[in-house]
């Protein structure tokens, strides 16, 4: 009779082989996922680079999946996301008029990608490339309108460099700060155009400039683009540029981050420790973002010269300056958060206390709800408006209204020591009583840090 070990001991391979390369690519998506957050957070310029396929519904992020049966390809849609993105800025358009420029950005966005669809699938042969530059909205140049998903300090243009590919297109977004109109006028020179000085900011929006040619050799369209913005600058300034600001280290921000292997292995282990080990979302996005913002503080560090002994110890430093690392604007789901690396518009997100739908950038310093006038300044709720819902000192603001409301009766109950609350936003508190002279000091504790919060909950 014949063995079939060797059938059970091939099958094993195989199945450890797939499994391996699952996990490489896995940690691959992780890894591109992270250090395009922290590309964002850094003090300097913004570019990242995305490749999408063509499917028969258009441009798509392709993620593969390792079963018994063998891979299985799957397909989220850019197209998805603008088309959402349209619709909530028609909704928010009929309570602020105001607001019809956005509305008209998003329309011209959704129309730029199409095109862009219709590139990859054939169209314009004889082009190369297509860029793209979406300048820092006319309507916002005095602050007469507020909407927080804009940069007012750095009044970006956001450029794109589109690249057809074998399977697609490659996208590449680069951030040129200020949106100097002398210098936006020589990059459209540089591919070949000429930018009229009267053109609105979403007529700018609204051209394609196809580009007919590979770039000069040993460079990429674009740091010609960027060259250009820059040489112009300094004509009009004088001293060095890069990508509209200065003083900043010639490097863009994804490659300083690759320059520095050490943080990036210490905060992809804690990231896949908290993955495979803590499984409440909640809990999950605190821990990942409370590691995100070491990371950050490392990265940070090197920027200036300076280096900690580890991302923890770097966390902890800024936390007693105080200092913030907030990504430009970052968004759930892996094609949104490349939607917004790519600089096509911003989101709605709910306002905690009125549940009105807001289009702001919830990663914004600073948040004001036109309908209750409830104000968030760095994730500390500083007025609740017109809403009668009490104001909670914490810097977790968002959801508090969808899941935990602290009027309720359980929470007007006088606490005890040792008693628990949990907020919306995952947030475990307890109570902490001590004795002092002539009475207690009472006060509520974050259970996970021990920091004392100012919430109240009596």
């Amino acid at each position: 009779m014949l063995s079939t070990d060797h059938l059970y001991a091939t099958r094993e391979r195989v199945a450890q082989a797939r499994f391996e390369a699952f996990q490489a690519w896995e940690y691959h998506r992780l890894l591109t996922n992270e250090l395009t957050d922290q590309s964002e957070r850094l003090a300097a310029p913004m570019q990242n680079s995305f490749e999408y396929v063509l499917t028969d519904r258009g441009l798509a992020v392709e993620q593969i999946t390792q079963t018994e049966q063998g891979e299985v390809k799957t397909y989220q849609h850019v197209r998805d996301v603008l088309e959402k993105g349209l619709q909530r800025a028609e909704e928010q358009v009929l309570l602020h008029p105001e607001w019809y420029f956005e509305l008209n950005r998003r329309r011209l966005e959704l129309q730029e990608w199409q095109e862009i669809e219709a590139f990859a699938a054939g169209e314009h042969p004889e082009a190369y490339g297509l860029q793209v530059f979406s300048p820092h909205p006319d309507a916002l140049q005095d602050d007469d309108i507020v909407i927080d998903g804009y940069n007012r300090g750095r009044k970006r243009t956001m450029s794109r460099t589109i690249i057809r590919t074998e399977n697609g297109v490659r996208i590449t977004s680069m951030s040129l700060d200020q949106t100097n109109y002398l210098a936006l006028q020589e990059s459209v020179a540089a591919v070949g155009y000429t930018l009229d000085a009267d053109k609105s900011s979403e007529e700018i929006l609204a051209q394609r400039y196809w580009i007919t040619s590979p770039p000069p050799e040993g460079f990429e369209w674009t740091d010609v683009v960027r060259r250009a913005y820059d040489l112009s600058l300094a004509e009009q300034f004088g001293g060095e540029w890069y990508a509209g600001r200065r003083p900043m280290s010639a490097d863009d921000a994804l490659a300083f981050i690759l320059r520095h292997p050490g943080p990036i292995e210490q905060h992809m282990r804690v990231v896949q420790e908290v993955m495979s080990s803590v499984h409440d979302a909640i809990e999950q996005a605190k821990l990942l973002e409370h590691h995100r913002y070491n990371f950050a503080a490392a990265l940070g560090d090197l920027l200036q010269g300076k280096s900690a002994a580890s991302n923890a110890d770097a966390g902890a430093g800024a936390r007693e300056q105080g200092r913030s690392f907030d990504p430009e604007c970052s968004t759930l789901g892996s094609v949104a958060e490349q939607v917004q690396a790519l600089g096509y518009g911003e989101v709605a997100c709910k306002c905690p206390f009125c549940g009105q739908k807001v289009m702001v950038d919830p990663c914004a310093s600073r948040i004001v709800c036109p309908e209750c006038e409830a104000e968030v300044k760095d994730g500390v709720v500083k007025s609740r408006g017109k809403s009668q819902l009490p104001c909670l000192g914490t810097a977790a603001v968002q959801a508090v209204v969808e899941k935990s409301d602290p009027s309720q009766a359980e929470n007007k109950k006088s606490p005890k020591k040792g008693d628990t609350r949990t907020l919306a936003d995952g947030t475990m508190l307890t109570f902490v009583q001590t004795i002092t002279i002539g009475g207690t000091n009472d006060f509520w504790v974050d259970a996970m840090t021990g920091e004392r919060t100012n919430v109240r909950l009596e």
